[in-house]
């Protein structure tokens, strides 16, 4: 991956055009009412990355998750973008 990606979406584009590999990626996030409040995501279950927001479909309901709930990514086990702040934590 290149160094100096900005944010979670041009990270995920990377993946996508450069390295045809959106569907390894996993994506953390956070999403209230879940356990710790985070969850996580498949680059497989991602049909489109927007602007804003991340869709994804998942047994055949489609949900929007913007951009800034992601803190982490991750491929083949290896992080690859991590927000500030959230170092260690998954």
């Amino acid at each position: 991956m290149s160094r100096g990606l900005t944010g979670p979406r041009s990270t995920l584009n990377e993946l996508r055009w450069r390295h045809d590999a959106l569907e390894e990626a996993v994506i953390h996030y956070v999403h209230r009412g879940a356990p710790g409040d985070r969850a996580i995501l498949r680059g497989e279950d991602i049909t489109e990355l927007g602007r804003s927001f991340i869709t994804v479909v998942r047994d055949g309901e489609e949900s929007m998750i913007p951009y800034h709930r992601v803190f982490r990514i991750d491929r083949a086990e290896e992080v690859i973008w991590e927000r500030r702040g959230h170092e260690g934590q998954a």
